[in-house]
């Protein structure tokens, strides 16, 4: 009987990272496609690679206040994605910048891009 219930829990905890995971790279994907893809197009950058930043680091984002809460406040239910997205320039030199993706119950509401100390960039939506 115990191994039945340590089975179900351990088969629960997986199917949960798994869907988790999932939903990540969904979220990731979108915003590649429909806002930091056509920034970097124009400023004439080709996407080589993205790599997720880790589990608690915010890349040149300096955001203190969007750490790990525990209860959220009153209309603020958004969670921040960070990632890296490593460009190159046609001469072969790669640049990293560091995106946030600000999502709302599944949805992308804000994109930034920021490469190293500078300002902040918001990118709008480009329909696909």
């Amino acid at each position: 009987m115990n191994y039945i219930i340590a089975f179900i829990i351990t088969s629960v905890v997986i199917v949960g990272f798994l869907i988790n995971y999932l939903i990540y790279r969904r979220i990731v994907a979108v915003a590649l496609r429909r806002f930091i893809a056509p920034y970097l197009t124009s400023q004439a950058l080709k996407i080589k690679e993205t790599q997720f930043t880790g589990l608690f680091n915010n890349g040149d984002f300096n955001d203190k206040d969007e750490g790990l809460r525990l209860v959220t406040e009153m209309d603020k239910f958004r969670i921040s994605t960070y990632i890296y997205v490593f460009a190159s320039v046609e001469n072969g030199q790669t640049i990293r910048f560091t995106a946030k993706i600000k999502v709302r119950f599944l949805f992308i509401r804000k994109v930034f891009l920021k490469k190293g100390k500078s300002e902040e960039i918001e990118l709008t939506h480009v329909s696909s």
